[in-house]
């Protein structure tokens, strides 16, 4: 995913964005782990757990960290958004008929 050009990036909020992409790969991570995927100092990262924590994005697994409820809650909306999309399409085509013919050569897809 590219991070563009710099303009415009509050560099903070990428680099916890990162973090989040980056717990997302994996069951669980800790932190000198995480510094190291990222290349930020351990104390950056530190304060990027700390905050998106507090916010319920991640959440303690025993010693390490893992992905929390808010970031699922954030995933479950994304995923009702994108069920209605589908609804509102096919809403839109249920006054379109549509019928495939068949033939040796090929199947063409037909808007009667």
């Amino acid at each position: 995913m590219s991070r563009g050009n710099g303009e415009g990036v509050i560099t903070a909020l990428d680099n916890g964005l990162r973090l989040l992409m980056e717990a997302a790969q994996r069951p669980s991570f800790g932190l000198a782990e995480m510094a190291r995927a990222l290349d930020l100092p351990t104390s950056t990262v530190d304060r990027i757990i700390a905050t998106l924590a507090g916010r319920g994005l991640l959440e303690r697994a025993g010693v390490e960290w893992r992905m929390g409820k808010v970031a699922a809650a954030l995933w479950a909306a994304y995923r009702r958004q994108q069920e209605e999309l589908i609804r509102q399409a096919q809403r839109n085509l249920s006054d379109t008929n549509i019928s495939i013919e068949e033939t040796d050569q090929c199947r063409k897809l037909m808007a009667v």
